[in-house]
């Protein structure tokens, strides 16, 4: 009887301790397929993040050329200003250097006007 009384009693720890066990890997089962779903989740905002980044350097790349491409356009038609500024400012001083000029250049008395 008191064997039998034992063993049944140890069964039943067994089997508590079995179910304590269950419990603990159906925890972890679930807590991993948690993990995963995340990692998976992770990975593709990575993924999105890199493309942006991507998209992003090719954008600064082309800003970068368009503002190079403007800067040497700028610089051009400074040039071709300062040019043109100092063509005229040549042929004001040749004006100017031509005595039969001057006379045109003199502005004319103001006369009163009376009606």
């Amino acid at each position: 009887g008191k064997e039998m009384e034992e063993a049944k009693s140890l069964i039943a720890t067994l089997r508590s301790h079995n179910d304590v066990l269950k419990r603990a890997v159906l925890q972890e089962q679930h807590k991993r397929a948690t993990t995963e779903e995340q990692l998976s989740q992770t990975e593709k905002l990575l993924a999105a993040a890199v493309e942006e980044r991507d998209s992003l350097s090719k954008q600064l790349l082309h800003a970068k050329n368009s503002a190079e491409q403007a800067k040497i356009q700028a610089e051009q038609q400074l040039l071709e200003a300062k040019s043109r500024a100092e063509q005229q400012h040549r042929q004001l001083q040749d004006l100017l250097h031509q005595p039969h000029h001057q006379p045109h250049l003199a502005a004319p008395p103001l006369s009163p006007t009376t009606p």
